[in-house]
């Protein structure tokens, strides 16, 4: 068992495999979201964070706090292609284009591997303006996004000149979809997620998590916002070492065990579906700390919403989830003797 899998693949990266003494080659991760699915492939990713560092606030001013929040939000990986609401990235752009003329606060998202569904600011701004603003921008979205304008007591705040380098450098940070995959159909092959903003005093710390199955489109997209982030004078906190992707291996010995393990326990259902997916499994990371000869499958039962307040676990999957898991157990067990 690995650590920490959510929040960096902790455990994944500092396995040893030597010195747990590991000889295995084939490996079962239960780490999938799909049953009735067979995964054989996965992004690999990497963590870029920055520090908008302001000069010092200048004097107290009258501000106006919005609060934009109802978001569906969900997984950067698996649901970055639906294009919902970025609330950090949408936030921004309402007091940019409503003429915000100083800051004092702003934070948004609270994870790094999902989609910002809540957001808030206190600034100098038209409350009225920002209103118009957001109900054109909304409708490019299908969620209950609301955003609400109270007065706030008068603030200290960043300068003209600091406001405008931050809300240009958070509207400008790429998030979405960037490349789909050449080989799947419908798979993502390269994605950002401008994740969250947390305000240390007069500073900003700016969180982005970035996928991609190709180590060098991947990092492609991590210069850039580098140089998105430079222009505005943000020092780079941490660009992380990117995780390895998981190459699909459609002959593998194991994919072909599994898909017959649920061919014959579950024969009036089709075919267990074989896919990759655009999230960060740790499989890619293992292999490459264990062997890169490791033959290797996931699966697991249905988790719907995942990342969000509304993630869940389909209780009907997991009986049949768990019976596939001892079957092919044994089957493996029954063919190595």
């Amino acid at each position: 068992f690995t650590v920490d899998e959510e929040t960096g693949l902790t455990g994944a990266r500092q396995l040893d495999a030597e010195a747990l003494g590991i000889t295995a080659r084939r490996m079962l991760n239960l780490d999938t979201e799909e049953f009735g699915s067979v995964y054989v492939g996965c992004a690999g990713g990497g963590d870029t964070a920055f520090r908008f560092a302001a000069a010092a606030r200048e004097g107290e001013v009258a501000c106006a706090r919005l609060s934009l929040g109802g978001g569906l939000g969900g997984h950067s990986g698996v649901d970055i292609h639906r294009g919902r609401a970025n609330a950090v990235q949408l936030l921004a752009t309402v007091l940019r284009e409503a003429g915000a003329s100083r800051i004092a606060a702003f934070s948004g998202g609270d994870k790094r591997n999902a989609i910002p569904r809540e957001a808030t600011a206190t600034a100098v701004v038209d409350a009225d303006k920002c209103r118009e603003v957001f109900d054109t921008l909304k409708t490019q979205y299908d969620e209950p996004l609301t955003l609400v304008v109270d007065d706030a007591a008068p603030h200290t705040a960043l300068s003209a000149e600091d406001t405008t380098k931050l809300l240009d450098l958070l509207v400008g940070l790429r998030h979405g979809v960037v490349a789909y995959s050449p080989d799947i159909p419908d798979l993502v092959e390269t994605s950002s997620n401008l994740a969250s903003v947390v305000q240390r005093d007069d500073a900003f710390d700016i969180f982005c998590s970035t996928r991609s199955s190709d180590i060098a489109k991947l990092e492609a997209v991590r210069d850039d916002l580098l140089s998105v982030a430079a222009d505005a004078g943000a020092a780079v906190l941490y660009r992380e070492p990117p995780y390895p992707g998981w190459r699909p291996d459609l002959a593998s010995p194991l994919l072909r065990a599994t898909s017959a393990a649920f061919a014959a326990l579950f024969p009036d259902q089709p075919p267990a579906s074989v896919k990759a997916i655009h999230a960060g499994l740790e499989c890619g990371l293992l292999i490459d700390r264990i062997s890169p000869d490791l033959d290797a499958i996931s699966f697991g039962p249905t988790i719907e919403n995942a990342h969000t307040p509304t993630e869940r676990l389909r209780i009907s999957t997991a009986p049949p989830f768990f019976h596939l898991l001892k079957t092919l157990l044994a089957d493996l067990d029954a063919a190595s003797k």
